[in-house]
């Protein structure tokens, strides 16, 4: 029983010794990647997700190794400084897609996996589905007690801050408004002007959105948006 028992063990080691010295020697290459390359009218969501078929060496899994559209992605994206990885074979390039884009995404023979073979370099490209720019909808007011409610509908639902919204009276700023609780992403934004900073005189009112206001896939405005108010006849 003992002798059989030593047979096994020298089998099973000999096996896991194979297998170490294939990969050892072996070749490190992409298995597969999402989106596939040449696919087209992806979703602006999706997620760039590349597989491997070996284990990765973590500290060659850096931004200074993966190009995007012909640029080191520590150049391109600098404020990626770290690549996420989903397991020991799989890892995500940490980028918002724009809508519309063509994205040429190469992996450098730097990336090496945990027995220090070097990657068979890796180019993939693909398209976001082209769909209509991040923007204002609508504009409209209404006059409610002492207040003058403004309202800005998006086409998306955005993030905003008080410093994304200036109101002027006469072209004089005026202080004294208040938006409504911003703290979940919204489609629209409503802004109470008191009646008493316009003197009544709504045709002197505008009201400017910045294009630092963002959407929740991280879009901004081309450029500053000026709505100017009318008296309603």
């Amino acid at each position: 029983m003992k002798e059989k028992f030593s047979y096994y063990t020298v089998v099973v080691l000999l096996i896991l010794l194979n297998n170490f010295l294939f990969a050892k020697n072996g070749k490190f290459y992409v298995v597969s990647t999402e989106p596939q390359d040449g696919q087209q009218n992806v979703e602006f969501n999706t997620n760039i997700i590349i597989k491997v078929n070996n284990p990765l060496l973590r500290k060659s899994l850096i931004p200074q190794n993966i190009y995007v559209n012909n640029l080191p992605l520590s150049q391109s994206y600098p404020e990626i400084s770290r690549i996420p990885q989903i397991d020991n074979y799989t890892f995500v390039i940490p980028i918002m897609l724009e809508y519309g884009k063509t994205y040429t995404i190469h992996l450098s023979s730097s990336i090496m996996d945990d027995y220090n073979n070097n990657l068979q370099p890796y180019t993939f490209k693909f398209s976001v589905v082209n769909k209509e720019p991040f923007k204002i909808l609508s504009t409209e007011y209404s006059v409610e007690e002492n207040h003058v409610v403004a309202t800005i509908k998006f086409n998306r639902k955005i993030l905003c801050l008080p410093t994304d919204i200036s109101v002027f009276y006469k072209d004089t700023p005026i202080e004294n408004f208040e938006m409504q609780n911003m703290i979940d992403p919204i489609d629209e934004i409503k802004i109470k002007i008191p009646v008493s900073e316009i003197e009544n005189n709504i045709e002197y009112c505008k009201i400017k959105i910045s294009t630092t206001i963002v959407s929740v896939y991280g879009e901004h405005l081309k450029k500053p948006y000026i709505w100017k108010l009318k008296k309603k006849q």
